[in-house]
């Protein structure tokens, strides 16, 4: 099955590059995110639970993740296992939601950093510093997380 180049996910506007791996290990290098390839599919449909899942996480993040329902039902086809990254999108969705509320943070610029902050801090990225966002906010959210 051939593979095709992947386009910029709208979170990743911004990031020049991406960290791959740790940065601090031998071999790891930064990658352009436009040089990212698509996985063949894995799997031809995904249960009715899993995209319940997906759509209640989707619902949670609203515009912050301007992806589509039917782009990420997609992507999710071809992850091995959809179920343990659907739940990594759980994880996400649930810290975003109590930060965002308890934070009283409505502006979708903040909401967008929010996620972007969890997306990395889901890949074993540390995060320094971030454009919106206070060091202890960053702290708080390693700590639920």
């Amino acid at each position: 099955m051939q593979t095709s180049s992947a386009a910029l996910h709208p979170l990743f506007d911004g990031m020049r590059m991406l960290r791959c791996w740790d940065m601090t290990r031998p071999g790891r290098k930064n990658i352009n995110p436009t040089d990212l390839l698509k996985a063949p599919f894995q799997h031809r449909a995904l249960t009715y639970d899993l995209i319940k899942r997906i759509r209640a996480y989707k619902e949670i993040l609203g515009d912050s993740e301007p992806g589509s329902i039917d782009d990420a039902i997609n992507d999710f086809c071809r992850d091995r296992h959809p179920e343990k990254e659907v739940e990594v999108w759980e994880r996400i969705a649930h810290v975003f939601k109590n930060f965002t509320e308890g934070h009283k943070i409505i502006d979708t610029t903040r909401r967008r950093e929010v996620l972007r902050v969890l997306l990395l801090m889901s890949t074993a990225s540390k995060v320094y510093d971030s454009l919106s966002l206070t060091r202890d906010q960053l702290i708080e959210l390693r700590y639920n997380f």
